[in-house]
This record gives C-alpha cells, sequence and structure tokens, in this order.
C-alpha cells in the first residue's frame, strides 16, 4: 500500500496490510494492519503452515539501513506478539533483496539475495518456534550472483526442506544464461557449507 518517494529518508508512504478470504470467496469488509510504522515497509515474501502465516517485507528504517523483517499473523486476523506499528522480528540487514522465498519446514525457513558490497550471497535462515531467526546459513557466495540470482522453498515429501535457487552464468559457451541449482535437506543447519558456484 502507498508508493515509494525520492526523499531521503522516505517518509511512511509504504505499509503492509493483508485481508482473509473465506473459501467461499468472501473477504474482509476492512484491510488487517500488519507493518504500518513510520518507515516504509514493503511486502517481499509470505508463508505459511496451513494454518497461520509469516509476512516477511524490507523495512527502510529512518537511520537509513534496511533490513528484512517478519511478523506472524494467526489465521484470526491477529498478529502474534506485535503490534502494526512495530519493526517485527529482524531477520538481517540487507539493502534490496532481488528474491525472498518462505516455507515452513519444522518452523519457518527464509531463503534472500543479498550485495555485501563485492560478494553476491544467496542465504537460508531459521526461524524459531519463539520467532527469533538462527543463525543464516549461506547457500551461494559469488561476485556474479547478482541481479539474476533468484531463490524459492518449498516443502517435499517427508518434510524436507526443497530448495531451488538460480544464478548467471558469464563464462563460456553459455553466457548470459542462468544455471538452477537444487538442494534437499533434512537437518540442514548441521551439514550445510557455502558454495562457491
Amino acid at each position: 500500500m502507498g508508493s515509494d518517494y525520492w526523499q531521503f529518508p522516505s517518509p511512511d508512504y509504504v505499509d503492509v496490510v493483508g485481508a482473509r478470504v473465506t473459501a467461499a470467496g468472501a473477504i474482509d469488509a476492512a484491510p488487517l494492519p500488519i507493518a504500518t510504522g513510520p518507515p516504509d515497509q514493503v511486502l517481499v515474501a509470505i508463508g505459511s503452515d496451513r494454518r497461520d502465516y509469516l509476512v516477511v517485507y524490507r523495512l527502510s528504517k529512518m537511520d537509513g539501513t534496511r533490513v528484512l523483517a517478519a511478523k506472524r499473523m494467526l489465521r484470526e486476523g491477529q498478529l502474534d506478539g506485535a503490534v502494526p506499528s512495530d519493526d517485527g522480528t529482524i531477520i538481517a540487514s540487507v539493502d534490496y533483496p532481488t528474491s525472498v522465498a518462505v516455507a515452513y519446514v519444522g518452523g519457518y525457513w527464509i531463503g534472500w539475495t543479498h550485495d555485501d558490497g563485492g560478494t553476491d550471497s544467496i542465504l537460508l535462515a531459521h526461524i524459531d518456534t519463539q520467532g527469533k531467526p538462527e543463525q543464516a546459513i549461506t547457500l551461494a557466495s559469488n561476485p556474479t550472483l547478482l541481479p539474476s540470482a533468484s531463490i524459492s522453498l518449498a516443502e517435499a515429501p517427508g518434510q524436507a526442506l526443497q530448495i531451488a535457487y538460480s544464478r548467471r552464468v558469464t563464462e563460456g559457451v553459455y553466457a548470459s544464461t542462468s544455471r538452477v541449482f537444487v538442494r534437499l535437506a533434512g537437518d540442514f543447519a548441521s551439514r550445510s557449507r557455502a558454495v562457491r558456484h
């Protein structure tokens, strides 16, 4: 909701709101406020555990920094442990992620792309049962991943986390195309390592 603006820092023009839609197609009469604090908030991804929802957005803080933040919305239409004006749970500092994805496999997993000023990365973090993010895991790290890198997360049969991500190819016969990588992970955090490719 709202629009971006050239002024720095941006005034509060962009907020995140939602609406419940029933199986019959009926929609709530009033929007549900999710992230309506003083800074701009831009929706980037939504995931569900088949009951409630995790709403992930980019929060432009008043000091100029940008972070990925999240709030859990209960199916009854209330925020879980937050109010709309709160920042929410901060996942990571990131300027402009080109791709963000959320999946629920024994808790919420959030994947995103990130440019840290020289090395482009694709990262993954788990949110524990108290809503706190655990240490982020680097899936891939390479100076040429962005801007066309993307990530997708899904639940595979057997409660495994299915991770698919792509990066652009800058060398060889297939330059100017993209490569896609797929990982299937159960106990992902204990077996993962960063990959340069």
